[in-house]
């Protein structure tokens, strides 16, 4: 993945969020992107996705415009844990196979084993049938995102973002997260991206980082 002087504004409010950023990851390399609260890092996820288009510069996978790319597929092929982690009102396994048509109950333990939560699942009321409730609150905070990382993994992406995964969490379970995606990464050889505000833990399980200030490298 390339990105080559890529600038870009919101066109809602015209916030200048990103200004000639250059940087490339190699396939199965982790980079951690790292910055302090509005320096651009969750931007940079927004234009992997594919929520915006670059006003300036080009982003490349494998040497092709992201724009060439059919959008469903390349969606498809990214795992995206999002910065506020989001669990739909229904059971756990619903939340977990969330995107998958026809994700049957060994491949969604499967996943949840991967994500390292399978075993609290199980311990849940009725398990993998047990409703979650309105954004997870039957949930506490790791649980919540180990299961969001589950459902990350369900399509077996080539492509891991993490934005913030451990912000709203205790040191210790956000420690627990964060090796929980050097295993994988290791385990997996998947591309990972993770952002953070200003995280040496997470710099130094990362065999790349860049710092984000202002929207520059």
């Amino acid at each position: 993945i390339q990105f080559q002087n890529v600038s870009f504004t919101y066109p809602d409010t015209g916030i200048v969020a990103l200004e000639n950023i250059s940087f490339e990851i190699l396939p199965g390399q982790k980079m951690a992107i790292v910055g302090r609260t509005g320096s651009g890092k969750t931007t940079i996820a927004d234009l992997l996705v594919r929520m915006y288009d670059v006003n300036e510069g080009k982003i490349l996978i494998d040497g092709k415009d992201i724009r060439a790319y059919d959008l469903a597929n390349l969606r498809q092929r990214m795992g995206y844990v999002p910065q506020d982690v989001f669990l739909f009102s229904d059971t756990v396994f619903g939340n977990i196979a969330f995107g998958k048509n026809g994700l049957d109950q060994e491949a969604a333990e499967h996943f949840a084993q991967s994500a390292s939560v399978h075993d609290e699942i199980v311990g849940l009321p009725e398990g993998y049938e047990t409703m979650v409730g309105e954004r997870g609150v039957t949930l506490s905070g790791g649980q919540k995102q180990r299961a969001c990382i589950a459902r990350a993994l369900v399509n077996e992406p080539a492509l891991v973002l993490a934005d913030e995964p451990t912000g709203n969490l205790d040191s210790k379970t956000g420690r627990e997260i964060l090796e929980l995606f050097v295993k994988l990464h290791k385990s997996q050889k998947r591309t990972t991206f993770v952002i953070a505000t200003h995280d040496e833990e997470i710099a130094k399980m990362a065999q790349r980082t860049i710092s984000i200030i202002d929207g520059e490298v």
